[in-house]
Order: structure tokens, then C-alpha cells, then sequence
């Protein structure tokens, strides 16, 4: 039915509407907005913890040569498997999907948490789900034991 969503949409751009949106709506309905000061301190070491694990995950990509392309996997020329990736099978998500839960807390609206699980639900069914059928065909055996192995998000 949505087929045609998948793979279209870069997940950084994706990242960047949903941050958008959630600015909007922390503006639309600021009657729900909160401040604490515990909450703004955490938003920030999860929105570092988003930065680092993506800039690490890119760099290992770079390292392999290997595209980091979300939109074609099919062009990936080997599977990175050390480092993060022997932890979570999507770093570089995992670190926008942290972008967005900080930034959701530091502006301080419960809306926006709801934003922050539609792209976590767009991303699996749109993007993940997509590129794990790609990288099965590309790496067989290889790509299957390492999904047997490693979560996809954490």
C-alpha cells in the first residue's frame, strides 16, 4: 500500500521535517510545554550521544568504502560489522532517532514524543525493513548471521 515510501526519503532530511515538526507543535501547543532543568541537562547528553554514535558509524562506513547512501543500499560494497555495529545494525539512525528525543525534551512538549515514535516506526517499516532485504540479497549467510547476532536498534 505504501511501498512506494520506501527508500525515498533520506533518513537525515527525515530527521531534520520530524525536528521541524516538533518545533511547530511545541509552538502550537505550548499550553502543554513543561521546563526542567534535569530534563534540558539529559536532552543534551542524548542529543551528544545521537552526534557521536552517527559521526562514529559514518566514519566506519568511509573507512570500508562503502556508500552511506540510505536511498540505494544496493550500491553497499562490503558489511560493516566491528565497532558500533557489532552493537546496534543501525548507529546512524540510532543517532538521529537520539537528535529527536533530545531536542523533543529540551523544548519540553509530551507531544513531541509521539513524533519521535512515527519516525521511529516510519524509519523500520520505510527504511530499515527496505535495506535488511537488500543486504540479504547482497551478503546472504553473512548479512543473516549478523542480523541473528546484532539488534537492529539496541
Amino acid at each position: 500500500m505504501l511501498k512506494w515510501l520506501e527508500l525515498k526519503i533520506p533518513p537525515l532530511f527525515l530527521t531534520l521535517i520530524f525536528g521541524i515538526l516538533m518545533w511547530w507543535a511545541s509552538k502550537k501547543f505550548n499550553n502543554l510545554s513543561f521546563d526542567n532543568l534535569f530534563l534540558k541537562t539529559m536532552s543534551i547528553m542524548i542529543f551528544i550521544f545521537g552526534i557521536v554514535i552517527a559521526l562514529i558509524a559514518v566514519g566506519l562506513f568511509r573507512k570500508e568504502d562503502t556508500t552511506v547512501d540510505p536511498t540505494n543500499p544496493k550500491n553497499s560494497s562490503s558489511l560493516v560489522t566491528n565497532g558500533i555495529y557489532g552493537y546496534t545494525r543501525n548507529p546512524m539512525y540510532l543517532g538521529f532517532l537520539s537528535w529527536l528525543l533530545g531536542f523533543g525534551l529540551f523544548i519540553g512538549n509530551p507531544i513531541n514524543l509521539l513524533f519521535v515514535v512515527i519516525f521511529l516506526v516510519y524509519m523500520n517499516e520505510f527504511q530499515i525493513k527496505p535495506e535488511e532485504s537488500t543486504l540479504c540479497e547482497l551478503f546472504g549467510e553473512e548479512y543473516i548471521e549478523y542480523k541473528s547476532r546484532v539488534k537492529r536498534w539496541i
